[in-house]
C-alpha cells in the first residue's frame, strides 16, 4: 500500500493509493520516490511512504462484471388459462464472485442482479435479486444455478426462485448458457428463464461510415470512420491521434488513411492498420498490411505475417482486416487478398482467420458452417475479431448475405461462429443515436473490455499526486495493464467507487480534493 499525507494549512488529509491487481493476490503497487509538490495557493507537501503489508492488500476474490446476450428470454407460461405463452427478451447485467474452488467444482456467488424482460407500455418486468452458479465435474462438465430473485410487473412485486437439474455446460467457459425453471410457480403464472451471458463490460470497435451523435449531451460533433468509440456512448481515441503518432506526410496535417483493425496491448499501446500505404517521416514507408503503434513503431511488418505461409508466387502486400495480439505475442489476422500458401498446399481467403505462425485458425467455412448462407459459395472476408479463451470467435464479415434462418446478416453485425448474432450494428449504435438514414455503419475493428482477460500478473506504481488549483487531487501512474479504472473509497475496507471511465489514460483527476473529502483512498483496476 501507499500512503501519501497531505498538510493543508492546519488541515490534514490522509490519502492513500492503494493499487490491486484483480485476481492477483500477489501482486503489489510499488513506489520509491519521495516528492513534493507545490501550489501557488495554497502550499502543498506530499510524502510518500511504503507501509508493511496489512491484511486487506490481499483481497477477496473479485466480480466479473457479465451482461445478458441476445437468446436471453423470460418465458411466462400459464398452465390452466389456455393463455398464449409469453416469450420475452430479456438484457441487464450481475456480477459473478468465485467464493468458493476444488479440484473438482468452482462455486461462484452471483450478485447485483438487474434484468429487464419485455417492452413497455406492453409486457414489462424488472428482476433483481442474487443466486448462485456451480460447475465443475469428475468426467464431465456440469452445471447448477439457484436464483432468489424479486420479479416487477409495475403493480406488484413477486419474489420468485429459479434453479436447474444439473445439466451439461453447453458453453465454453467463460460465456455461460443455461435454462432455469421457476421452483416456487404455480398453474396460474409459471415462469422459466433462458440465461446467456458473457464477461462483458464495455465493447469498444469502429465503424466503416462516419456518423453525427443524436444524442445530448454529443460525444462529438461528428464521429468518423476509423474513431474508436464504446457501446456506452463514449468517444475513445480519434483517427486523428493515431494517424497523427506515425510521423506521416504531409505533417502536421496528414490524410485521412482510415483504420482498418485495432487491439489494445499492455501498457495501453495501441496496435492498428492503415487502409492506404503511406509515407512516414520516421518509419519511412508504411503498408496497409502493417501492425502499427501508436507508439510510433512497426509491431509486425505485413511480410513477417505471411512468411510462415510461404506466399506463391511471392506478392506484395495482401492488406490487413482483421486483428488480435495475444498476450503470447501470436498474432491472430486476416488479409484483403487471397494468397496461395506453399507450406500449407491450398489458398488462403479473405475470410479466414489466421496466425502468424503460419497456420489457419479457422477457415472461412468454419466461422459460417452454423449459418445458412446462400448455396453459391461465396468469400464474405473478415474484417473484425475477438477470440474468447474457450475459443468461440465473435468476429464481422466485409459483405452482407441472407441467412435462411437469421434473415439479412449486415456487415457492421458482430457474429459468434456458434451461428448467432451476437449484436446488430443498431445495437452497438444505440447509445449514439445517429442521425444519418443508415441501415448500417459498418464494423471495421472490435475490442471486448472484459474481466475475463484482466491482468494475471503485473507490476504498477503512482509515480506522482499533486494538487490542483481547483482542489482536485491528480494522480499519475505507471503499469503495464492495457486498460484501467480509478476507484475510490473513505475506507480502505470499501465500498469502493469508480470515480474514472475505463481508459487508456494514465493520469486522472479527482475533483473531489481534500478541501471537501477529508481522507480517501485510491486503487486501480486494470484490464
Amino acid at each position: 500500500m501507499i500512503t501519501y499525507r497531505i498538510r493543508l494549512f492546519g488541515t490534514q488529509a490522509l490519502l492513500a493509493a492503494v493499487l490491486l491487481l484483480f485476481g492477483v493476490s500477489s501482486a503489489k503497487a510499488q513506489t520509491g520516490r519521495k516528492f513534493s509538490a507545490h501550489n501557488s495557493s495554497p502550499s502543498v507537501n506530499l510524502e510518500s511512504t511504503r507501509t508493511s503489508a496489512l491484511p486487506w492488500e490481499t483481497p477477496a476474490a473479485p466480480a466479473w462484471q457479465y451482461r445478458l446476450l441476445p437468446g436471453a428470454q423470460l418465458i411466462d407460461d400459464c398452465m390452466m388459462c389456455g393463455r398464449p405463452t409469453y416469450l420475452l427478451p430479456m438484457d441487464g447485467t450481475f456480477s459473478l464472485r468465485l467464493v468458493e474452488e476444488n479440484p473438482l467444482f468452482s462455486t461462484y456467488a452471483i450478485e447485483d442482479i438487474s434484468f429487464h424482460a419485455g417492452t413497455a407500455p406492453g409486457l414489462y418486468y424488472k428482476i433483481s435479486g442474487t443466486g448462485t452458479y456451480r460447475v465443475g465435474g469428475e468426467v464431465a462438465l456440469i452445471q447448477t444455478m439457484s436464483l432468489e430473485v424479486e420479479v416487477h410487473d409495475g403493480s406488484t412485486t413477486k419474489h420468485c426462485s429459479f434453479t436447474n437439474n444439473p445439466s451439461h455446460v453447453t458453453r465454453g467457459w467463460p460465456l455461460i448458457e443455461i435454462a432455469l425453471d421457476q421452483a416456487d410457480g404455480n398453474p396460474m403464472q409459471f415462469f422459466r428463464m433462458t440465461f446467456v451471458a458473457a464477461p462483458i463490460r464495455e465493447v469498444w470497435f469502429s465503424t466503416s461510415h462516419g456518423f453525427t451523435p443524436g444524442v445530448q449531451p454529443a460525444p462529438a460533433e461528428y464521429v468518423r470512420g476509423g474513431d474508436l468509440v464504446s457501446d456506452t456512448g463514449r468517444l475513445i481515441l480519434l483517427n486523428t491521434y493515431l494517424r497523427g503518432r506515425l510521423g506521416l506526410m504531409p505533417s502536421p496535417d496528414p490524410p485521412d488513411l482510415g483504420l482498418d483493425c485495432v487491439d489494445i496491448l499492455p501498457g495501453g499501446e495501441v496496435a492498428f492498420s492503415i487502409e492506404e500505404d503511406a509515407f512516414s517521416e520516421t518509419l519511412g514507408f508504411i503498408n496497409h498490411g502493417d501492425v502499427l503503434s501508436d507508439r510510433s513503431r512497426v509491431i509486425a511488418a505485413y511480410s513477417e505475417l505471411i512468411a510462415p505461409f510461404r506466399p506463391m508466387p511471392p506478392i506484395v502486400d495482401p492488406g490487413l482486416d482483421a486483428l488480435q495480439v495475444l498476450d503470447s505475442g501470436e498474432i491472430y489476422f486476416s488479409v484483403k487478398n487471397e494468397f496461395f500458401s506453399e507450406s500449407l498446399g491450398m489458398t488462403i481467403k479473405r475470410g479466414d482467420l489466421l496466425s502468424s505462425k503460419g497456420s489457419i485458425v479457422k477457415t472461412h467455412e468454419q466461422l459460417l458452417a452454423r449459418f445458412r448462407p446462400p448455396p453459391i459459395p461465396t468469400d464474405f472476408g473478415l474484417d473484425a475479431v475477438h477470440v474468447w479463451p474457450s475459443g468461440e470467435i465473435w468476429f464481422s464479415l466485409e459483405e452482407t448475405f441472407q441467412d435462411d434462418s437469421l434473415g439479412i446478416i449486415r456487415h457492421g453485425d458482430l457474429l459468434s461462429d456458434r451461428g448467432e448474432i451476437v449484436y446488430r450494428n443498431y445495437d452497438l449504435l444505440r447509445n449514439f443515436q445517429p442521425l444519418e438514414e443508415l441501415a448500417d455503419f459498418g464494423l471495421d475493428a472490435v475490442f471486448i473490455v472484459s474481466d475475463a482477460t484482466a491482468l494475471s500478473a503485473g507490476v504498477a506504481r503512482c509515480t506522482g499526486m499533486e494538487l490542483l488549483a481547483d482542489g482536485a487531487i491528480r494522480l499519475h501512474w505507471k503499469t503495464t495493464g492495457k486498460l484501467r479504472q480509478l476507484e475510490k473509497a473513505t475506507s480502505v475496507l470499501g465500498p469502493w467507487k469508480a470515480i474514472s471511465p475505463i481508459t487508456l489514460d494514465l493520469t486522472f483527476d479527482d475533483p473531489e480534493g481534500p478541501n471537501r473529502v477529508p481522507q480517501a483512498f485510491y486503487r486501480l483496476r486494470e484490464w
